[in-house]
C-alpha cells in the first residue's frame, strides 16, 4: 500500500501577504521575455491559490497537452472510484497488444500480468506510463467517457480526444487505427518502419499544427486550483493523486528546477515533438501555494532548452509571488 501525502499543513509557515498588482505586472512582463527567448510559443498561467490572483500569457490559447492529459484522465478515473463505478483495487489484465512505447509496464511485461487501478494511476502519473493511461481510458469506456466526466465536473477547455496509441499513430504518419485499440510493439514498429521519412516528417508537422488532446493554460490552472481545494474528488482520492504527483519522476529539469529550496512540487509533465509542458502545484517556503502551468509548443531548440522554459517560469513566479 502506497503512503499518501497528507495535504493539510500541520506545521506550515504563516500565510503569505496578498499578491500586489505590481507583482502580477512584473511577472507577466517576465513571462513575455521568457516567451521571446524560447524559440517557440509559450502559454503560462500562475495562480495564487489562496486569493485567486493570477498572471497569464496566452492563457486562453490551445496547446497540445501531450502526457499532461494523464492528469485529467486520473481525475476522471478517481471520480468514478469515488462514485463506486470503479474500484481502486480492481485488477485489469495487460495483454501484449496493450503495450505502448515509453512504458515501464511494457519493459517488465510478461504473459498473465494484471495491475490494479491504483497501480495504473501511480504508473501513469509518476512515470508517465503510456500503457497505463490507455488501459484506464479503455476501462472508463473511451475518450468520450473521459470528456463526459470532465464536463460533469465543469472542467471546460480540456479536450481528451485521443488515446496515447492514437496520438502516436498520428504523429508517426500511420493512418490505420485498430478499432479495439490493441497493437503489439512489434506491429507498431513494423508500421512505423513502413512510413517513408518524408511522409513521417510531414505527419509530424501536421500534428504540430493540428494536435489532439489540447487544453488552454487557464483551464489546466482551474483544474489544479479546484483539485488542491478538494472541490473535484474525495479527500482519499485527492491525497492519492497528489501523492503520485509529488513523486513525478519526469520533471526534475522543469518546474522543480526553478523553485527555491524548501519548496514542495506536485506536478505532471508532457512531451511530444516540439512541445515540453509541466503543470503543478508549488508550495513555497513562505507559505504561499501557487498553481503553475507551462505549455510550450513549436520550439525548435533542443530538449534541454525546451525543459528549461518551465524552470524559468517557475523561478519568475517564485520571485514575483514569493517574498
Amino acid at each position: 500500500m502506497l503512503a499518501l501525502v497528507l495535504l493539510p499543513l500541520l506545521a506550515s509557515p504563516p500565510p503569505a501577504a496578498p499578491v500586489s498588482a505590481a507583482a502580477v505586472r512584473r511577472l507577466e512582463s517576465e513571462l513575455s521575455r521568457i516567451s521571446d527567448d524560447s524559440d517557440g510559443t509559450l502559454g503560462a498561467v500562475v495562480v495564487d491559490v489562496a486569493s485567486g490572483t493570477a498572471a497569464s500569457l496566452g492563457g486562453g490559447d490551445r496547446f497540445p497537452m501531450a502526457s499532461v492529459m494523464k492528469l485529467p484522465v486520473a481525475v476522471a478515473v478517481l471520480k468514478k472510484v469515488d462514485g463506486g463505478a470503479v474500484r481502486i483495487d480492481e485488477r485489469i489484465a495487460v495483454g501484449r497488444g496493450d503495450l505502448r512505447p515509453f512504458s515501464p509496464i511494457a519493459d517488465r511485461w510478461k504473459p498473465g500480468l494484471s495491475l490494479a487501478v491504483g497501480e495504473l494511476i501511480d504508473d501513469m502519473i509518476v512515470a508517465s506510463d503510456n500503457t497505463a493511461v490507455d488501459l484506464l481510458i479503455r476501462r472508463l469506456g473511451g475518450t468520450s467517457a473521459v470528456r463526459e466526466s470532465l464536463a460533469g465536473l465543469g472542467l471546460a477547455g480540456i479536450e481528451v480526444d485521443a488515446t496515447e496509441l492514437e496520438m502516436i499513430l498520428r504523429f508517426r504518419g500511420i493512418r490505420e487505427v485498430p478499432p479495439d485499440q490493441k497493437m503489439t510493439p512489434e506491429t507498431l514498429k513494423r508500421k512505423t518502419d513502413a512510413v517513408p521519412e518524408a511522409e513521417r516528417m510531414k505527419a509530424e508537422f501536421a500534428f504540430e499544427k493540428s494536435p489532439v488532446d489540447v487544453a488552454t493554460p487557464e483551464a489546466l490552472a482551474r483544474l489544479l486550483v479546484r483539485l488542491w481545494k478538494r472541490e473535484l474528488l474525495s479527500a482519499p482520492s485527492t491525497d492519492r493523486l497528489f501523492s503520485a504527483m509529488k513523486r513525478c519522476a519526469t520533471g526534475d529539469r522543469r518546474i522543480r528546477a526553478g523553485v527555491p529550496k524548501g519548496s514542495e512540487v506536485f506536478d505532471k509533465t508532457g512531451t511530444i515533438g516540439r512541445s515540453a509542458n509541466d503543470v503543478g502545484i508549488v508550495r513555497l517556503p513562505n507559505g504561499r501555494t501557487l498553481a503553475v502551468v507551462v505549455l510550450l509548443k513549436n520550439a525548435y531548440v533542443g530538449e534541454a532548452e525546451r525543459e528549461a522554459v518551465s524552470a524559468k517560469v517557475a523561478k519568475a513566479a517564485a520571485a514575483a509571488f514569493g517574498p
